[in-house]
């Protein structure tokens, strides 16, 4: 991050993908109420010592169940998710139908205000990539709650991201479109 902070002195929040989907505002020093605490964010400390407010989830893994239950369910290959483009009518359909119809195996949407117990029924969806949208967009709804978790109350406007646990383009256009 010290490249980012000389290169650019306009504060800004690191979103870090990977197993975990990590958010550190640097520029976020409020103390950790029990709220953050229950939502699993942690404070890092810069190169000066200072606090830096962190979120976290464990996003990748979550990501890698989904696909796998997709994979089983509509019989595609391990690979198969990585040629799913971005659709805007799969987009549309995942919006109209709400959240709640992925059961997560390793986040607790509840924290965040959106249901937990949905199982999910291949039946629901006309095909893979209709599936596979309304998983992305109920794990980047996720996101955008953990990523505002650092960034309240906070001066940062900036997201720098790196690492997307799922296609790129798909997690940029979903969470362009929700924000």
């Amino acid at each position: 991050m010290i490249p980012y902070l000389k290169a650019d002195p306009e504060p800004f929040i690191v979103l870090s993908t990977g197993t975990w989907s990590i958010c550190m505002n640097l520029f976020n020093e409020s103390p950790l109420s029990a709220y953050d605490l229950e939502r699993d964010c942690l404070h890092f400390l810069n190169i000066h010592g200072r606090t830096v407010k962190a979120s976290r989830l464990f996003m990748g893994e979550e990501f890698k169940c989904q696909v796998q239950q997709l994979n089983e369910c509509f019989h595609q290959s391990e690979q198969y998710h990585h040629g799913v483009r971005f659709d805007q009518t799969g987009y549309d359909r995942a919006c109209q139908r709400g959240t709640g119809l992925f059961q997560k195996f390793h986040l607790n949407s509840s924290l965040y205000g959106y249901p937990n117990d949905g199982a999910f029924s291949p039946e629901n969806f006309g095909s893979y990539e209709d599936a596979y949208h309304q998983m992305v967009y109920e794990l980047v709804l996720l996101q955008v709650e953990s990523l505002k978790l650092v960034a309240w109350d906070s001066p940062a406007k900036k997201l720098c991201g790196w690492r997307f646990w799922a296609k790129p383009s798909i997690c940029a256009d979903a969470a362009t479109t929700i924000t």
